[in-house]
């Protein structure tokens, strides 16, 4: 039976002779090494992809998709807004979010910057992500 020439190539020099066995070992050698390193390689980026993947889905579950904001301040008259965009069928849930600057410090560690969710009827849905 014929094997391709590259398997006649690579036990060529695996085999063993009397007279240069070193290489054999050395040939030996580095095949484990690259194959450990190509295993540590696909073990290192499978973690990676799963950590990238739940960080973008826990920072991106804090945030809005969307927001609608007034021109000059404020909006006045939010619940017609919301009620509006709850009509879409592309809209899932819609919130009164608050906004505004402070320090939260827990831990001794400080953060800057304060938002919240204020609807009691998003909560009891069952739509309000938190940490």
């Amino acid at each position: 039976m014929r094997q391709p020439w590259q398997l006649s190539m690579a036990f060529r020099y695996l085999r063993a002779r009397s007279r240069n066995g070193f290489i054999s070992f050395i040939s030996l050698v580095s095949m484990v090494g690259i194959g450990l390193a190509v295993a540590v390689l696909i073990v290192v980026l499978s973690v990676m992809n799963g950590f990238e993947y739940e960080l973008q889905q826990r920072i991106l579950g804090m945030v809005s998709d969307a927001a609608i904001t007034g021109l000059d301040g404020p909006l006045d008259d939010w619940q017609a807004v919301r009620d509006r965009a709850l009509a879409r069928e592309d809209v899932v849930a819609a919130a009164p979010v608050g906004a505004g600057q402070g320090v939260v410090v827990a831990g001794g560690a400080a953060a800057g910057g304060v938002r919240g969710v204020g609807d009691r009827r998003c909560a009891a849905r069952g739509q309000h992500r938190g940490a």
